[in-house]
This record gives structure tokens, C-alpha cells and sequence, in this order.
């Protein structure tokens, strides 16, 4: 379990990274489910 904890931040933090993103630019808002998804997704590949 420890040895995945690291990515496990990183998804979370992309999620609320992405929900501030949109709510910034709002624009690029993608719906909650979007917002979540695409932040996860720069939180994990990008982290």
C-alpha cells in the first residue's frame, strides 16, 4: 500500500487542481464529473 500512496495524492490533488482550474477559468469547465476526470488524469500522468 505504501509504494502506491504517492499516486494516490497525485490523483487527488489533480481532481481538486482540476475543479479550481474551472472555476477560475470558466471556460475550460467541463461539468463536475469532466472537471474531476481531467484532473486526475494531469494529476496521474503529469505527477
Amino acid at each position: 500500500m505504501e509504494e502506491y500512496l504517492p499516486l494516490i495524492i497525485q490523483l487527488v490533488y489533480g481532481a481538486v487542481g482540476g475543479d479550481v482550474v474551472a472555476e477560475i477559468l470558466s471556460k475550460l469547465n467541463l461539468g463536475a464529473v469532466g472537471n474531476s476526470l481531467s484532473g486526475i488524469l494531469g494529476g496521474g500522468l503529469g505527477g
